[in-house]
């Protein structure tokens, strides 16, 4: 049997019980005897289960370097290596926002981590951040601890709070006629027809940034799984306003042999950060200051819907997988819904009487 005790000069209960044939003292973190209490039936439960504890030196920090390993593993297009070989990507911003905070918690201290989670989702609205990206975070959080305890590094999860409610459909985005004048407050040296390809193909920006000459194929664009967000090929009709942007793009690339990407800029071999042409060419068109690069794609994927495409059709070049996903970018405008009632208006004018009137 375990017991519980209070070290002198402190206040935080610790408990002391037996794993593995030998005494294991660990503190509960919690003044109050009851959470104390709670820990240590949690521990005796996972040591008659034969579950394997957390020893004493592990830390959340290893925990979120084990998940970011695991993620890199299996192939996460979210995580990757620079030619230094260290790890970068969206997981890794994630995970370095929450080692500030968690990374040197003991993986093994359970008893009041909702509540830790909960202040640091509380902190991180009020500095600002989304909910989606505070949700992303601890997602990645509870991951690091889903893993550990499958390989059994730790004996049980703990409890996390439900997630923070989204708002996910998409507001921002660019009308067809301003879009021209937008491109053009971009320097010419391959951001600007970086920058059009976005706004008229729908596509992601990461993914446009990864196209390579060898997907390049006639008058169709070939853009395999390898790259995309769904893990699927793609293929891309090269017509209209899309095959203007490509021709341009393959005489520079018949000029530069050493190229293997599609879209780069001069004196770079990719596209890189564009922060500050983008802050200056949206300002230059009188854009709202919110308006990001994502808008991008959202704009193009509506002007699809505009133009006549099915849902389906618009899909399959925007690359999005389901109708549900592809219908937070199909966003309606005024202006959309006065065209629609200016038709209603027609129909209901043109509409003739199909119930002929008894006689009286």
């Amino acid at each position: 049997m375990g017991s519980i005790y209070r070290r002198k000069g402190t206040t935080a209960w610790w408990l002391k019980y037996k794993s593995d044939g030998e005494w294991r003292y660990e503190s509960s973190k919690s003044p109050l005897r009851e959470d104390a209490e709670k820990l240590l039936k949690i521990r005796e439960g996972d040591v008659a289960k034969g579950k394997t504890l957390p020893l004493p030196s592990l830390t959340i920090g290893d925990l979120l370097d084990a998940a970011l390993l695991a993620q890199e593993q299996k192939g996460n297009k979210t995580i990757s290596r620079d030619k230094d070989g260290k790890l970068v990507g969206t997981s890794v911003y994630y995970a370095d926002h929450l080692r500030p905070v968690f990374g040197k918690r003991k993986a093994s201290d359970v008893t009041v981590f909702a509540d830790a989670i909960r202040q640091y989702r509380q902190k991180c609205l009020s500095q600002g951040d989304k909910p989606s990206t505070v949700n992303r975070r601890v997602s990645l959080l509870k991951y690091a601890f889903h893993l550990a305890a499958v390989e059994g590094r730790i004996g049980q999860m703990p409890p996390f709070p439900p997630a923070l409610g989204e708002d996910n459909v998409r507001t921002g985005f660019v009308e067809p006629g301003d879009f021209p004048n937008f491109v053009s407050h971009f320097p010419d040296d391959g951001l600007r027809d970086y920058i059009d390809w976005l706004g008229t193909a729908a596509m992601r920006p990461g993914e446009a940034a990864k196209l390579e000459r060898s997907m390049l194929q006639g008058d169709e664009l070939r853009i395999p799984g390898r790259i995309t967000k769904n893990g699927r090929d793609r293929v891309i009709p090269l017509v209209g306003p899309l095959k203007v942007i490509m021709d341009r793009r393959r005489a520079l690339l018949a000029a530069d042999l050493t190229k293997t990407r599609i879209f780069w800029r001069e004196g770079k071999d990719r596209v890189g950060q564009f922060r500050y042409p983008w802050r200056a060419a949206r300002k230059a068109a009188g854009l709202p200051s919110t308006l990001t690069v994502y808008d991008l794609r959202r704009s193009a994927a509506r002007n699809l819907r505009r133009a006549g495409l099915t849902e389906e059709e618009a899909m399959k070049i925007t690359g999005h997988r389901t109708p549900s996903m592809f219908k937070r970018y199909n966003i309606v405008s005024n202006d959309d819904l006065k065209l629609g009632l200016d038709k209603l208006d027609g129909y209901l004018k043109a509409a003739k009487p199909k119930v002929i009137p008894l006689a009286s």
